[in-house]
């Protein structure tokens, strides 16, 4: 600058040629300003002159807020308007004003663009919630030169915008299981009403676009889904059966997580449910020299390593602190738990089928691989893995279901068996009391002019008399109605015509 300049008020860059502000500008005549341009290797030049007008600004501030906060929509793609500075600033007319950036980040460039004259602020592309949720801008209304000591200073010409970038319902819940089934154990003694297993699903989106209710699809083909009850908000599964009164030792049913609480216009998934019977022997139990709450918070972690490992899929059922044993009189039994150690519980699911593995054949998969999972999962301490002994799971008692069936038949066979002997006392007793048949008898009138045969000195009575004088000669007779008719025998001659004497009294000679 060759002129105009004397305060030092300007700045000019001798490479480029840009003019700067250095002070503040004040009302008054115009700066005129000569800058000269030379040449450098053939000297020559040229001048030029440079008049600078300062307009009179507006009173207090251009805007009447220092921050507008607004809201876009995601997946909207490019265009889309963020807000109009031009309607907010509050000028007149005739004031002239050019919007701008201040000091722009490389994000908010690629994302936003002004425009100079209009102030209006849009999207250059597609604004995705889950990889930016906001964005903050300062955007400058130029009226004329002003002098910013200080870049962060919010001068009254300047406006902060702050985007947030709304969240649309784009994502559907995810149940974090891969495509692969959710499995549950629950034990062969378990009664209505116990607990299962819990499912949760999480959804990237935000507010009622997350928020899931869950439920159990009805299965035309089988019945098992009928066997179960869910929670529509907490995802905890429970029986709706007595396990005690069915054999099946394998459930499956199809879950539904629905965003925004269930409604028909939210996004869904489906994840596969199985339920195994497993009894508590025929888990394999890892023990951690850790405490539960630390396998707990990465117990998806831990279990997936090992099935990578075993070529299985392995599942926890449970976990809780570690139980110290010992031995008394030749049986194991609890003595102590230890709480700064974990017992994780674990089964074996066939990737092929979806069969539960046998105990014993995960058992010695583990084990045969326990040193390669125990440098995999150096951090939690790993221990052993273990068996429930068979007869210590068996002496915790049978269950109120099994005792029910058991007293149930014990009174069944005790009524049987009076009723047997009620019966039998009956048609004995009938046996006791019927009378002789005609065919079974001969009566006739008794012929007392008849003699007693002898037969070595003693005689002999070969008939016998009933109650109504009758002569009765069958033996059989006389040995059943012992207490109807009098069966008298003498060996001596009187005794018979005592009898006979008698005998004719009765018929009424």
């Amino acid at each position: 600058m060759t002129a105009g300049n004397a305060d030092d008020t300007f700045d000019l860059a001798a490479t480029t040629g840009v003019l700067t502000l250095a002070k503040p500008l004040t009302i008054g005549s115009p700066y005129d300003i000569e800058v000269k341009v030379t040449d450098i290797n053939s000297g020559m030049f040229d001048e030029a002159k440079v008049k600078v007008t300062v307009f009179h600004a507006p009173r207090g501030n251009i805007f009447p807020r220092e921050v507008y906060e607004v809201t876009v929509d995601e997946a909207q793609g490019a265009g889309v308007v963020v807000i109009n500075l031009g309607e907010k600033a509050t000028v007149d007319d005739s004031v002239i004003l050019r919007y701008s950036f201040v000091n722009p980040s490389q994000e908010i460039e690629e994302t936003f663009e002004m425009d100079a004259s209009s102030g209006i602020i849009t999207t250059r592309r597609e604004l995705e919630r889950l990889a930016v949720k906001s964005y903050t801008m300062t955007a400058l209304a130029t009226v004329l030169a002003t002098f910013r000591a200080d870049p962060s200073d919010i001068l009254p010409n300047e406006v902060v915008v702050a985007v947030t970038v709304g969240d649309v319902n784009l994502h559907p819940p995810d149940f974090g299981n891969n495509g692969l089934p959710l499995v549950g154990t629950v034990n062969p003694s378990a009664s209505f009403g116990n607990i299962v297993m819990q499912i949760s699903a999480t959804d990237k989106d935000e507010g009622n676009n997350s928020a899931i209710a869950y439920s159990i699809l009805p299965n035309s083909l089988t019945d098992d889904s009928t066997s179960f009850v869910i929670d529509k908000y907490t995802g905890i599964i429970r029986l709706a059966v007595n396990m005690g009164l069915t054999t099946q030792e394998r459930f499956g049913f199809d879950v539904e997580a629905r965003d925004n609480w269930g409604a028909g216009y939210g996004l869904f998934s489906i994840a596969n449910v199985f339920v195994y019977r497993v009894a508590d022997y025929d888990y394999v139990i890892l023990v951690a020299e850790v405490e539960p709450f630390i396998i707990q918070l990465n117990l998806q972690s831990i279990t997936t390593d090992i099935s990578d490992i075993v070529g299985l899929n392995v599942e926890a059922a449970r976990l809780e602190p570690h139980i110290v044993e010992a031995t008394a009189r030749r049986r194991t039994v609890r003595s102590a738990v230890n709480q700064d150690m974990t017992d994780l519980y674990l089964f074996g699911v066939s990737p092929n089928d979806n069969s539960l593995i046998d105990p014993d054949l995960l058992y010695s998969t583990l084990m045969e691989n326990f040193v390669e999972i125990q440098v995999a999962l150096d951090e939690y301490k790993l221990q052993t893995f273990k068996q429930i002994a068979l007869p210590d799971a068996l002496s915790t008692g049978l269950s109120s279901c099994e005792i029910g069936l058991i007293a149930m038949g014990v009174v069944i066979l005790a009524i049987i068996v009076i009723a047997i002997i009620v019966v039998f006392c009956i048609f004995d007793r009938r046996n006791k009391g019927q009378s002789p048949s005609g065919s079974e008898n001969m009566l006739f009138k008794p012929d007392l002019s008849a003699t007693p045969s002898s037969h070595g000195g003693s005689s002999i009575i070969e008939t016998d008399r009933d109650l109504n004088g009758y002569m009765v000669s069958n033996p059989t007779y006389k040995e059943q109605n012992q207490s109807n008719v009098k069966s008298e025998v003498s060996p001596t001659e009187a005794s018979l015509q005592d009898w006979n004497q008698r005998g004719a009294v009765q018929l009424g000679m």
